[in-house]
């Protein structure tokens, strides 16, 4: 029985993965489609249901990519400027797709997921069985950075989410709750699941399977739907999993239990217009926070031959990042360390110092960086599974269009063609702890 998960998955890239992977796998397997709003998974979870009728939702198999990310004319600017940096050049546009292919896929994952009139069904039981933990120890993936008390650590990484120091939630005495870890219903995509919303969500029929806010939100499950072929396709779990909630990780690893795939895609998103200053604790908190978080509830339990997937970019490297700073990011050993490089970031950026140093005013490339060494510090440690950063390049999204002329860009079902190869085919041994995008890995520095 084949277990995967994926964070950010109620719409683009997400919702084409979550497609992809209960496509491709059997009706014996699980696919977790996880996002921040009740509402939201519901329909996405409805949304894949409806895209995996058609009798092959999956676009063919992309050829050899023909475009590749531009090499820089220019040396990358290191100011204070405010948009994304020309001078690096757009992601790489995946290849083109045959036009035969089913379109339901494309379309839904362009678009946030239809709403749903029909009533939720009862969620079904939690995958069975569920594999007891490994005998041997698992591997500490969050050793203190020098420097700090870590005391005797031989417990699960799982349980390592509060281990070290807790710079992903302190508080500078100006900042707001949404800065420390809060987050109101204003947030970015939705709202968040209160305790009074989990009551509301358990009562209309689905079930609550943890204190902070991991909901069930299932219905019968893909596979029973998937047209008269019978139960061909992996079943479909939705889960509310707020990656910025310091304790949901935790929560959802131990809800799930052990497992064979894990996708990383929880973003928040930013455009020209908003202020670095104003958005970085939640940015980070999200981006950054959220995938370390993930990476250290899940580290232990992805079974051997597993896959452990960050979904980032290309600006991900040291190439996009001023010399001075490369030692701020560059051989970190753990995710503690990593945590504590990106906070020192963070509040740089908050406090307006950064626009004095070489940080780039697009805070999308120190996050994404981050992410990396954060994916390469694990790697380090877990090396009997797949752990990579994995590049999508351009995705025509409304996103992604504040940024970039995405007009003849990849849709989100083409993009993630090449990442459900990476964590369904055979494993190369180049791609852990890189940077890998169309199956070539990206060079750190």
């Amino acid at each position: 029985m084949t277990v995967a998960l994926v964070t950010g998955a109620t719409q683009g890239l997400g919702l084409a993965l979550v497609t992809g992977l209960a496509s491709r796998l059997g009706p014996n397997d699980t696919v977790y489609l996880t996002g921040r709003d009740p509402a939201r998974v519901r329909a996405a979870v409805a949304a894949v249901e409806e895209a995996l009728t058609e009798p092959d939702s999956r676009p063919a198999p992309p050829s050899q990519p023909t475009t590749q990310d531009p090499e820089p004319t220019t040396a990358p600017s290191f100011g204070p400027e405010r948009s994304a940096p020309s001078s690096f050049g757009p992601e790489p546009t995946a290849p083109s797709q045959p036009t035969t292919t089913a379109t339901a896929a494309n379309a839904l994952a362009t678009t946030a997921a239809p709403a749903i009139s029909a009533p939720v069904m009862s969620a079904p039981a939690m995958p069975a069985p569920i594999m007891s933990a490994p005998a041997t120890p698992a591997p500490d993936l969050s050793a203190p950075a020098p420097g700090q008390h870590g005391g005797d650590r031989t417990q699960r990484t799982a349980d390592l989410h509060d281990a070290g120091p807790d710079v992903r939630n302190q508080a500078r005495p100006a900042e707001s709750n949404a800065a420390a870890g809060v987050r109101d219903a204003a947030g970015p995509g939705s709202g968040d699941l209160g305790a009074a919303d989990v009551r509301d969500v358990a009562a209309a029929g689905v079930r609550d399977v943890a204190k902070s806010g991991v909901v069930d939100m299932s219905g019968s499950g893909v596979g029973d739907a998937a047209g008269s072929g019978g139960s061909r396709r992996a079943r479909v779990v939705g889960l509310v999993f707020d990656v910025a909630d310091p304790d949901a990780a935790h929560a959802v690893a131990e809800a799930v239990g052990e497992i064979d795939i894990v996708f990383g895609n929880a973003v928040m998103r930013v455009g020209p217009q908003d202020e670095p200053r104003a958005i970085i604790d939640e940015y980070t908190q999200v981006n950054n926070f959220g995938t370390t978080r993930l990476l250290r509830a899940f580290g232990a339990r992805v079974r051997p031959g597993g896959r452990m997937l960050i979904v980032a970019s290309s600006l991900g490297t040291l190439r996009h990042l001023a010399p001075v700073l490369h030692g701020r990011f560059d051989g970190l050993g753990s995710l503690d360390e990593v945590d504590a490089a990106t906070a020192r970031w963070r509040d740089e950026v908050a406090d307006g110092r950064a626009q004095a140093m070489a940080w780039p005013g697009f805070v999308n490339i120190p996050s994404k960086i981050a992410q990396v060494a954060a994916v390469r510090a694990v790697a380090a440690v877990r090396r009997d599974i797949l752990v990579a950063a994995v590049c999508p390049g351009m995705i025509n999204t409304p996103t992604s269009g504040l940024w970039w002329d995405v007009r003849d860009a990849a849709s989100p079902a083409q993009a993630a063609e090449a990442l459900l190869d990476l964590a369904l085919g055979e494993i190369d041994p180049t791609h852990h702890g890189e940077l890998v995008r169309f199956g070539q890995v990206v060079p750190w520095k």
